[in-house]
Order: structure tokens, then sequence, then C-alpha cells
């Protein structure tokens, strides 16, 4: 998949995500072909026998599906790393040759289950063929594999962040790795003890799967909303931090709805039921928050598919991993479903949901930005048809087969549990019931209408953006572009403007701005002199729009035309930017420079700014300290300076203003 001349160049850590990704869906196909597999074999029961088993199509579907899922979830970790961190990445040929050791080790995995299948259950087999144990059947030396896959993945992400700025979500990143890595190990302990056998194997099961994943899609989340969205950073942090918190407060305990059954307490039995349900919660409310916040300011998307898919995540993570959950663990409830269908139900739901919607979002965010940031919004040049029925058919496939599997376990509830009194024979009345055989129909067909939606989806990621020519650019100085996505329509050409004309329009700013664009009357007032044109025409359309606040200039602004915006910012851009700098006390300007290497990547060595990114040298470090306090305080918007900000103190911020005031503007 290569981008056409106009594409970006990729950061080390984004080529990495990719390769994830493209084996991630790889393994989606290869968990629906041996889903609809198992799907057939019960319907007719002698399908394959004894070539290749539903007990072994069942695993390679559970086990296909939580695999490819961590490969999302790992690739999406590569992808914002180098963004967020503002660093690149330490260790990336190690990191490479992990993923082509894991993906190997994948492959190894998969044909032993498919052609050896089982061994005699001794230490070879336990070593080498399979496990045995439900859900993590992988053989030892492939536990230890992933295990020291996931240490390698965390130091690449750890000593990134402590190479480069620490975040709110890169904190919660790192702090989440160390459990994703230890929890694992959980699920190596030996016992022929079956009671604490399963109370570790639901360490990871429960506490692996479900709370750090849901930590991790936590990170993942904030990230994305405020790359598709441009929300404030203080926002999607303090409910990742909430999340944090409800899964050590909730996650924990909600592991006692497992433990009723392996003879702990009956406390625990309500004690999980309660709380199991509660971690989805904050990742909720925190797209609902951040929707709100857009909506309120303005903003606008140009990905539309990505935006989509986290609505989806949002419905998805609610209804399949919260309300299914919490009817299915109540303690009343779950006396009776408890390994019923009704849990393969909630499985399906909240998996998809959960998980497989936030996965399939960030695909569309890195794939919109490796074919060149190209715009994926409306009146795309097919009208995006592929993208909205793959996200109709896989959505309706997955509720679909709840649905249906939820029909099935109820009448197992009723029939097997309520009735036969969970007898042998109970069970096998329950299995040739009408309403359970049905229900394997259904299941069946909705998920061929998955298996439709996965391959619309895979043609989409494959084509999608090809013929596109418009640019859809990030969020730059706190805002999803309103100007962009003119310039996308063809309203704006190229920023054309005239000089000329822009002199005469300029005299309603001269009393602010000065009449060379040099304010000296106001410190809190910008040079606009020698600034760029871009960069200053996204700034009108942006005061325009209302989604930049400040109450003179959005009434200036308002009044603007297309055409005036683009001959105002030709007018400043043409002006000399000057020569004077001002003075500051030396160790200040000394504590300054030291701090500015974070800042200048983007705006260069010497502050002169490049494109869409502001020449800072030469404004007044009054203008520069409050903009940056404005950015930590979330009244002005850019999730790059939010994060920067974050992790700088007030001091700083001072320190910061007086260098670049000592800048000289022509620099």
């Amino acid at each position: 998949m290569n981008a056409d001349s106009g594409a970006v160049v990729l950061n080390g850590g984004q080529r990495l995500a990719l390769k994830y990704f493209s084996v991630a869906i790889t393994l989606f196909a290869a968990q629906v072909i041996f889903g609809l597999l198992a799907a057939s074999q019960y319907l007719v029961p002698d399908l394959l026998y004894n070539l290749l088993d539903f007990n072994v199509n069942r695993m390679v579907h559970i086990n296909a599906l939580v695999v490819w899922m961590l490969y999302g979830f790992i690739g999406s970790a590569y992808w914002l790393l180098e963004d967020e961190s503002g660093h690149e990445i330490v260790g990336l040929p190690l990191a490479n040759f992990v993923f082509w050791l894991l993906t190997a080790a994948v492959g190894i995995v998969v044909v032993v289950y498919l052609l050896v299948q089982s061994g005699p259950g001794d230490d070879f087999t336990l070593w080498f063929i399979n496990e045995g144990r439900e859900y993590i059947e992988a053989p030892r030396w492939a536990d230890i594999g992933i295990t020291f896959c996931m240490l390698v993945f965390f130091y690449n992400v750890a000593a990134t962040f402590m190479r480069g700025r620490w975040s709110g979500i890169g904190g919660v990143l790192v702090l989440d790795l160390v459990a994703l890595a230890g929890l694992y190990l959980a699920g190596m302990f030996y016992t022929t003890n079956i009671s604490m056998d399963q109370f570790w194997w639901w360490w990871v099961i429960h506490l692996w799967v479900e709370a750090t994943w849901e930590v991790l899609v936590g990170c993942i989340m904030a990230w994305a909303l405020m790359q598709v969205l441009g929300v404030r950073r203080r926002i999607v942090q303090t409910w990742l931090y909430i999340e944090v918190a409800m899964m050590f407060g909730s996650g924990i305990l909600g592991l006692g709805h497992h433990y009723f059954w392996i003879g702990t307490p009956e406390y625990w039995f309500s004690i999980g039921g309660f709380f199991s349900a509660l971690e989805p919660v904050p990742l909720v409310a925190m797209v609902v928050h951040s929707v709100y916040d857009a909506g309120a300011h303005k903003m606008r998307n140009a990905n539309h598919p990505a935006m989509a898919w986290i609505i989806a995540h949002t419905f998805g993570n609610f209804f399949g991993a919260g309300v299914w959950g919490f009817m299915h663990t109540l303690p009343q409830i779950n006396l009776y479903t408890h390994g019923t269908q009704w849990s393969a139900s909630h499985g399906h739901f909240a998996f998809f949901g959960a998980y497989a919607t936030i996965i399939i979002a960030m695909i569309y965010i890195a794939l919109q930005r490796q074919r060149g940031n190209i715009w994926m919004g409306a009146d795309m040049p097919d009208g995006g048809w592929k993208w909205k029925w793959a996200l109709g058919l896989l959505n309706l496939g997955v509720v679909g087969m709840t649905i249906a599997l939820m029909i099935s376990g109820f009448e197992q509830a009723f029939i097997e549990r309520a009735v036969e009194g969970s007898t042998w024979a109970g069970y096998f009345t329950a299995q040739n019931h009408p309403w359970f055989q049905q229900g394997m129909i259904w299941r069946f067909i909705f998920g061929v209408v998955t298996a439709c939606g996965l391959t619309l989806l895979v043609w989409d990621l494959l084509t999608i953006g090809r013929r596109e020519t418009r640019r859809a650019l990030q969020p730059v100085a706190g805002v999803v572009v309103v100007l962009l996505l003119l310039l996308a329509a063809g309203s704006l050409p190229a920023y054309a403007g005239d000089t000329a004309a822009g002199r005469s329009k300029a005299e309603a700013c001269a009393g602010c701005h000065g009449d060379d664009g040099i304010s000296v009357s106001d410190p809190l007032v910008p040079v606009l002199a020698g600034q760029s044109a871009d960069y200053l025409a996204v700034q009108l359309m942006a005061f325009r729009q209302g989604v930049r606040q400040n109450e003179v200039m959005n009434a200036m602004a308002e009044e603007l035309s297309d055409s005036d915006i683009q001959d105002l910012a030709a007018f400043f851009a043409a002006l000399p930017a000057g020569a004077e700098a001002a003075s500051a006390p030396p160790p200040m300007v000394a504590r300054g420079k030291a701090k500015y290497a974070a800042c200048a990547g983007c705006h260069g060595l010497k502050a002169e700014g490049d494109g869409m990114r502001p020449r800072l040298a030469g404004q007044s470090a009054a203008y520069t300290l409050k903009q940056m306090r404005d950015y930590a305080s979330g009244a002005r918007r850019d999730p790059v300076m939010e994060g920067i900000a974050a992790a700088f103190h007030d001091d700083d911020f001072n320190h910061l203003a007086e260098y670049i005031a000592s800048l000289t503007r022509q620099q």
C-alpha cells in the first residue's frame, strides 16, 4: 500500500504499526472463517469429523480473536507513540524483530493446532502442542514467547516516553503495559487442584483481557478523539484517569462473579456481579463528552469512517460489555446462565463492541495519513459505500448473532438449569429443543452476514482514498481546520491572495496590529508581519467560524469573505518581519533555550516556523506566555500543544516566553 507522491513520510513506529494492522485483519478473517466452520458443525455434527473437529475449530476461532486484537492494540500504540512522546521510538530495530518473531510463532501455533491438534497429555504436550486450558490453549513455549514480546513492547513504549515528553495518556499506557506483561504470567501456573487452577485462569481471562485491554482501549480512544475531533486533552485524560480508577475499583472486584463457581464464599457472587459491569462507563462518557465538546466548539472531522467506528465502539462497549455483562452476571441470573450460550452471546457482543470497533477506527486513522492525509469525509469519489455497508453488515451480523445466542441461552437456562436441575439429561434435552436449534441456525445466518461485512471492510481498507486528490490535514492550532475543508471543496484554492487588496483591507487591523503588522501598543497582540500566509488564513477562518475564541477577532472575522481572508493573509505574510529582539535576564533566556528543544521539531531551531506551524521568534513574552497558559488550561485547542503544555510548569512557560522574545524576527 504505497502512498502517492503527495503522501506524508511515516515515522518508524507508524510503519511498524501498519505491519501489525495487516496481520490483525488477516487473523480477523481467520477468526470469522473458523467461527463459521464451528457454527456449521452445530448444525451438521458430522461435518469434517475426525479431520477438523468442532473443538479445534472453536479453539482456533477464539485464539484468533484474542491474537488479532492484541496485534491491533500493539499497532495502535506504536502508531501514536512518536506523536504523543515527541521522540523517535527507542529500540525500533528490536521492535521490528519482535514483530516477525511473534508472527512466526503465531503461524507455528496455528499449524500445530490444525495438524497435530492433541497429544498424550504429558509435559511434552504441555510445552509443545496444547496446554489444554480453554481460551489459553497455547503451549508453554508460546506463553513464554508472548511474555517476552510484551516486555519488549513495554520497553519500547516506556523508554520512548522517558526520552521524550510524558503526558497523561503516556503515563497510563506505560503503567498498563506493566500489567499486560505481568498478568499473563498468571495463566502459566500448573496445579492439579481445579479450583486453584480456575482461580488463576480467571486472572488471565478477566483481568488480562478485560481490565488491561479496557485501559489500553482508553488510551487509544483518548488519542483518537483528539485526532479525529480535535477534542481538548483535558477532557479525554480526565475520563482516562476515571477509567483507571474504575479498573482498580471494579475490575478486580468484578472477578468475584467467577469465584463463586470454584468454591469461594457466596458474597463474591454479589460483589462480582455488580462491579463487573462498571468498567465501560468512563469510556462511554469520554466519547459522549468529546462529541458534545466538539459540537459546542463547531469542530468538524475529515475522517468519517473512523468517527463512525468510534461511535459504534461507544454503543458496542456500553451494551455489549456493560448492559449484556450486567444482566448476565447478576447473581440471580448467573446462577442459571453461567456456561450457557448466554455467555457466548455476551462474549460476541462485548469483544466486537469494546475492542474490534476501536481497532478498525485506528486503522482508518492510520490509512488516512499513510495515503497522504487524504480526504475521508463527505462526497468521497464512490460515496463511501463500501465502508458504510461494511459498518452496517458487521454490526448487524454481530448483533444478530448476539440475539440468536441469547435466545438459545435463555432456553438452556430454563430447561437445562431451572427445570432439569443441571443434569446430563437436562443438557441433552435443551440441546435438542427447537428454540435452541433455531438459535443456532440464526447464529450461522448472521455469521454469514458478518463475513460479508468483513469482506467489504477489507476491500475498503485496500482501496479507500486511491482516487482522492483532496487533502485533510490533522488538527492544527486547536481545530480540525475548517479552511482545509474549504480548500478540499475547491473554494479556497491554494491560499492565493492579492497583497495590494490586502493592504487596504488591513486598515481595520492597524489599530491593534500596527500599520506594519507589528503591535507596539499592547504586548498581548501578536506580531503578524512575516507570518506564514497559510497559518494566518487558517486562524482567520477559525475566528470566523468561532472555533478559536476572541471577542474582538470573532467580530472582525465574521465579516470577512474567503477572498478577504486570502488577501489579508498574503499582505501580512509579505511584510518584513523586523529585526528587533527583546532583552531578558540571561539566566531566564538560558533556561528557556534548554526547554525550547521540545518545540524545535515543529517551530524550527530558531523559532522561524514552517508553513502551518507559526513563526514564534520576536513575539512578545506576554503574548507567548498567554498562549501557552491557554493551551495548558484548554482555552486554546491543539492536541500536540496541549500535550507539550501539560509537560511543563508555569515557570517553564515564563522561561520559554522570554527566550522566544529574545530571538530576532528575521532569523
